[in-house]
């Protein structure tokens, strides 16, 4: 599985934006147990944002196959401005 980090604004978002992150390619695999820190960088087009501030962790394709889908979590959440 690929999945990106996105972000939006406003009270009911209808599209968001992906934003890049280090490592760039953020992906699971089934059978295969990683720690992998990730760090993504909220554009500078927030600051000030007097209004909410979405941000979702996604992918974009479905998994596949039974008993064999990748399980992923996310752990040590950090915000820091």
């Amino acid at each position: 599985m690929t999945w990106t980090v996105d972000y939006a604004t406003g009270e009911t978002p209808t599209s968001f934006t992906t934003i890049a992150s280090s490592p760039a390619s953020l992906t699971t695999a089934y059978g295969t147990f990683a720690s992998t820190p990730v760090t993504v960088n909220l554009p500078a087009a927030l600051n000030n944002n007097s209004g909410k501030v979405w941000v979702r962790v996604v992918t974009y394709t479905s998994s596949t196959g039974s008993g064999n889908r990748p399980s992923t979590a996310i752990d040590d959440f950090k915000i820091s401005w």
